[in-house]
């Protein structure tokens, strides 16, 4: 079959050949002989021409109802949606539409369109089908399906599930179901609008999920819980000094309410985005890693340090004594707003000096 249509092929490329040379010889020929009565000569012509455009077409006809397989030779490359045009020097696709292979069949093929490299792939028993699918069993040609873009705007593979599991799917038995690399990050997962995880309904374990304000959670135990991690300053930044005469007049983002703490009072620290220097505790944290100092209590006491907005704990987080100078190591749990309350027990000054943070 393929031996046919290529000798088919070659005759039909040599007509064309015989007819262009001989209606270049007719023209040659009419320009120096005088025209018969009847134009006996241009009727010659039409009818060499007539029966070389019959030939012509009956054979493009042949080929045309006839279902020809595409092989490409040995170092060649194989183009499917190329020109008609025999002979073309650009056979690619110069239309402004899709080259486009199409199945619209009841039952499925399994695969839609192949891309093979070995063998043993049976499509109609493919575990995943699909419209594309890239097989490969060869060492030399070890991806299945390439994805590439150098637009600086683009993806190289994307993938949509609407309504399914996932947009892109990967599983490697005995080896990793995904392996990435990028010259910013290897990973990199889209936040979501909005603070805080989302609700618990409709998800399962082992999914992550990062929210406005950058937090990674995993979702486990029928819920989302935040991944933590501590992070220390370069350097300490006092965030609350209540002593006018060493506040920091050049940072705003400093707390100086110019007195001691009285009895019973509960103090309000802004502590996220706080800045001295260039210095803050970002957005988003959980809890704040400081020290805490007493000086010039005026009578026995202490101070309890705890999420603002929250009940105070029956606890203490540093104790003093009348002229004392005091201090101690605290980790302090911190709003959702990322402020921090102090409650005082006792009138006494107070340093705060954070140190690091928990997200």
């Amino acid at each position: 079959m393929d031996e046919a249509l290529d000798q088919l092929r070659t005759e039909l490329a040599e007509m064309r050949a015989t007819m262009e040379r001989q209606q270049s010889r007719i023209a040659e020929l009419e320009s120096v002989a005088p025209a018969p009565p009847g134009g006996g000569k241009l009727r010659s012509r039409r009818q060499v021409l007539k029966l070389a455009g019959a030939t012509i077409a009956g054979a493009a006809a042949g080929i045309a109802g006839s279902t020809v397989p595409a092989f490409a030779a040995t170092g060649g490359t194989m183009i499917l949606g190329g020109s008609s045009t025999i002979g073309s020097v650009n056979p690619a696709n110069q239309a402004d539409v899709a080259t486009e292979l199409q199945y619209t069949g009841a039952a499925t093929p399994g695969v839609g369109l192949l891309g093979q490299i070995g063998n043993g792939f049976r499509p109609n028993q493919a575990s995943f089908k699909s419209a594309v699918a890239g097989w490969t069993t060869l060492s030399h040609t070890p991806n299945g399906v390439y994805g590439y873009t150098n637009t600086g705007t683009g993806y190289g593979v994307v993938g949509f599930a609407f309504g399914g599991l996932a947009g892109v799917y990967g599983y490697g038995p005995g080896g990793y179901g995904g392996k990435f690399a990028g010259g910013t990050a290897p990973l990199m997962l889209q936040p979501a609008g909005a603070a805080g995880a989302p609700a618990p309904a409709g998800h399962v374990l082992g999914e992550l999920y990062v929210d406005s304000a950058g937090i990674l959670y995993v979702f486990t135990a029928g819920a989302f819980f935040a991944l933590s991690s501590t992070n220390m300053l370069a350097a300490p930044i006092r965030l609350l000094e209540s002593r006018p005469q060493y506040q920091d007049n050049v940072s705003p983002g400093q707390t100086k309410p110019g007195r001691p703490i009285n009895n019973g009072e509960i103090w309000d620290i802004p502590i996220t985005g706080q800045v001295i220097g260039s210095t803050s505790i970002p957005a988003g944290a959980k809890a704040v890693i400081g020290n805490v100092t007493v000086t010039n209590p005026t009578v026995s006491g202490f101070l309890t340090l705890y999420p603002f907005g929250a009940t105070a704990p029956n606890t203490s987080s540093i104790n003093f004594t009348p002229g004392a100078t005091v201090a101690n190591g605290v980790t302090v749990g911190l709003s959702a707003a990322g402020h921090m309350a102090i409650k005082g027990a006792g009138s006494t000054d107070i340093i705060f000096d954070a140190a690091g943070y928990v997200m």
